[in-house]
């Protein structure tokens, strides 16, 4: 029982003979082992030639089911045993072996597991691959291998993929394209990769790795922001205003639609005092109209509620020569009432509020948090109102009304005008955007979260943006229109992908550059 036999090939049934002869001691004994032995013999023609450590295991298994294992065994003979127990057809061999093989899958001999396990469809051991992949793709782009990866088991790699690896598998395509030095293959392969499924923050991350921004796919991956601000944002509705001295005409726009939904007007009661220069129109998140209009001396302030005509009055000081607000939201917009304060109406309350800008120091004296600043330009609802400061173009105020506190950020250098914006999400706006005064395809980006400061180029503006409406984690911008032949068009661009996202016309006439107030609102269509 401990001896191993050498069969040479060729020399079967001599062998038998032999063995026979050494451990002849009974018929049946040697009428199993003649079978064992003609079963070798009729796969031995199919196998080839095998070296002696091969053939030992083989004939060790075969005659008792008897398998060593030595941890020193090299992977070219286990390899070799994989190849001869599938042709022989000795499943149990085959399966030890073969998971000895494949149990680490290392950026070393993944190709080469991938290779086997293909070869004998062992697909259990091609998805484990496929996942190594996904994994390590990093490691997998720096040792070399890329190129060694055919097209077509690329390819294979799809049918395992989800939206968490999707982003991955993409700068793996793009630096096994480049390395593999082909054309051509990623316009086939990635569209078949489900993009679609992947995350918004998904595919902003991808968008913004250097690898894709280099790539062709760019402007692919680009295409596929588009698609989803106009199918999911659809609903979102611009509302250009025009103020003349005479009445507040307004057109209402929808995303996914270059023609006008509506056109209102609402005319001024000269006669009675109200006069455009105190008369204010802005757009809560539902798409509701409200006007806004100084009372008589001053007063106070007084909404109207264009689809119902109610009015909702707040008795008190306004402190404006013109009745413009510069901030809001889906739910609140801010006039200034005095050099310490504001007046807030809530769309959906329809209530006002005071908000008051002071500090208590050594419970005596007062401080003006606001005396340097010349208008709010965001609300959050953690309580933090950003400033342009009067005198200091260079600088933003934050103040934080919950702490009484204030405190100054420098923007870059430059010529910085503040763009109006529009937030729409359900989260406090994330951005301040602010346009070169000269150059108008220059931006100043504040980050509030991270608070940093950034700049970024979109050569298509020309001529500067009229209201930025944040929503999601992207910003729309809407570019100031270019009237032609009587006819304004806007243009609209997406800050996400930097790419246009859609055009509509707006102002039909010229309009008097001297008394004539243009201005832009948003809202989401109910």
């Amino acid at each position: 029982g401990g001896y191993i036999v050498i069969i040479p090939k060729g020399n079967v049934h001599r062998a038998c003979a032999a063995y026979t002869f050494i451990f002849h001691d009974g018929e049946s004994r040697n009428l199993f082992f003649c079978i064992k032995c003609r079963y070798i013999h009729s796969h031995c023609s199919q196998v080839g030639q095998l070296i002696v450590p091969e053939m030992n295991i083989v004939i060790k298994f075969i005659y008792a089911q008897y398998i060593p294992i030595d941890p020193e065994m090299p992977n070219s003979l286990i390899c070799d045993l994989i190849f001869t127990a599938d042709k022989m057809q000795l499943k149990g061999l085959f399966d030890k072996f073969w998971t000895i093989y494949t149990t680490s899958i290392t950026v070393e001999n993944f190709l080469h597991v991938w290779q086997l396990a293909e070869i004998f469809n062992q697909h259990e051991t091609v998805n484990s691959v496929h996942k190594f992949i996904l994994t390590n793709s990093k490691k997998i782009s720096r040792s070399g291998k890329l190129p060694e990866i055919s097209a077509r088991k690329m390819e294979s790699i799809i049918d395992n993929l989800s939206p968490n690896n999707l982003s991955d598998f993409i700068i793996l395509l793009i630096s096994w394209e480049k390395q593999k030095k082909v054309e051509g293959v990623l316009q086939n392969l990635i569209p078949k990769c489900h993009v679609r499924e992947m995350s918004d923050s998904s595919l902003q991350n991808l968008l913004s790795n250097e690898v894709v921004k280099s790539a062709q796919i760019y402007s692919m991956l680009s295409t596929e922001v588009v698609t989803r601000w106009l199918t999911r944002k659809a609903q979102i509705q611009i509302f250009a205003f025009k103020l003349t001295p005479q009445k507040c005409e307004h057109q209402v726009f929808c995303l996914n639609k270059s023609e006008r939904l509506s056109r209102e007007e609402h005319v001024l009661d000269v006669e009675n005092g109200e006069t455009h220069e105190k008369f204010f129109a802005a757009v809560s998140g539902t798409g509701n109209v409200f006007y806004f209009q100084c009372l008589p001396n001053d007063s106070g302030i007084i909404a109207i509620e264009r689809s119902t005509g109610e009015k909702y009055s707040q008795i008190g000081q306004v402190m404006s020569d013109d009745l413009v607000s510069h901030t809001s939201n889906f739910k609140e917009v801010f006039f200034r009432r005095t050099n310490t304060s504001y007046w807030c109406f809530n769309f959906d309350l329809k209530t006002w509020r005071l908000l008051e800008f002071i500090a208590i120091i050594d419970q005596i004296l007062l401080k003006n948090l606001i005396d340097d600043c010349a208008w709010m330009i965001l609300a959050t609802e953690d309580g933090k109102y950003f400033f342009e400061i009067e005198d200091y173009e260079d600088q933003i105020k934050i103040v934080d009304i919950k702490t009484a506190t204030c405190e100054t950020r420098n923007k870059l250098p430059g010529n910085w005008n503040f763009v109006r914006c529009k937030n729409l999400g359900d989260i406090s706006q994330k951005k301040l955007i602010f346009v070169d005064l000269f150059f108008h395809f220059n931006f100043l980006i504040y980050d509030i979260d991270y608070d940093c400061w950034s700049l970024i180029a979109l050569p298509d503006i020309q001529h500067g943006l009229s209201i930025c409406v944040s929503y999601d984690d992207d910003c729309l911008l809407v570019e100031k229109p270019q009237i032609n032949a009587g006819i304004g068009k806007c243009n609209i661009y997406s800050l996400k992908t930097r790419k246009k996202v859609t055009e509509f016309i707006s102002i039909e006439q010229e309009h008097d550059l001297d008394h004539d107030l243009v201005y832009f609102d948003a809202s989401f269509k109910i």
